[in-house]
């Protein structure tokens, strides 16, 4: 099956968590929705359309949990809540905590207690609070000082740590930010704090991070890099 978005590039697509036949894509500057029931091989229309939702091309689409809400993540750096019932936007995080430059990625905390991260090419971090105040972590360049020693790879001194990807580990406490220099940051939720950095597993940016979405799974942390990649990592290496 396949479904025409017009002329537009399609940036991003996700699936929501409490509705199967509901596909999100991006395309553009609209974020579209598709009724996989529909019995046509090829979707020529959406069954809802949000026209102009960003105010440049969208990068990134994540759904929460309970499936009422898109975070939508777009080059002028702001993100977007969406609320998939109405298909109205509910409100656009940006401002003096928000983005500089494009806001690449964005994720939605698990679990119940509300939370949103995002991260760009300003090599920032921030979390929001649904009021749509943030904490804005800025990232510096990794000089492979702390922690343990660099193996293979190291630290990509040309590189800038602009953020590629996020990703919340199950308990919703802890967020992992895969970034340009090869190295992985891990966070504290709540403070904010950058608790350590994972480097040593890759040569080049790290483009996706990801982990097992069971509460009680292991905790163990996926990252591929652009130099052809795949690591494992323990999400609380020993101290």
């Amino acid at each position: 099956r396949a479904a025409l978005l017009g002329a537009g590039d399609v940036t991003a697509v996700s699936f929501s968590p409490s509705d199967e036949h509901l596909l999100l894509a991006a395309s553009g500057a609209d974020l579209l929705g598709f009724d996989l029931r529909s019995e046509r091989v090829l979707l020529q229309e959406p069954a809802r359309r949000l026209q102009g939702l960003a105010e440049e091309e969208i990068n990134q689409v994540v759904v929460d949990a309970s499936g009422h809400c898109a975070a939508v993540a777009e080059d002028s750096g702001a993100v977007h809540l969406v609320d998939l019932h109405t298909w109205k936007r509910e409100r656009t995080f940006a401002g003096k905590c928000g983005h500089k430059s494009i806001c690449s990625s964005v994720a939605v905390r698990p679990g119940r207690t509300w939370g949103l991260a995002s991260g760009g090419l300003d090599a920032a971090v921030v979390l929001w609070q649904r009021t749509g105040k943030g904490r804005r972590v800025q990232l510096q360049a990794d000089t492979g000082e702390e922690g343990s020693a660099c193996t293979s790879g190291g630290p990509q001194l040309l590189n800038p740590p602009f953020v590629h990807s996020l990703f919340y580990l199950p308990a919703g406490d802890l967020l992992a930010a895969g970034l340009g220099d090869g190295t992985m940051v891990m966070f504290d939720v709540d403070s904010g704090e950058q608790l350590h950095r994972l480097r040593g597993g890759h040569a080049a940016a790290v483009c996706q991070v990801a982990a097992p979405a069971a509460p009680g799974a292991p905790g163990t942390l996926a990252s591929a890099g652009n130099d052809q990649a795949l690591c494992l990592w323990a999400s609380s290496p020993p101290s």
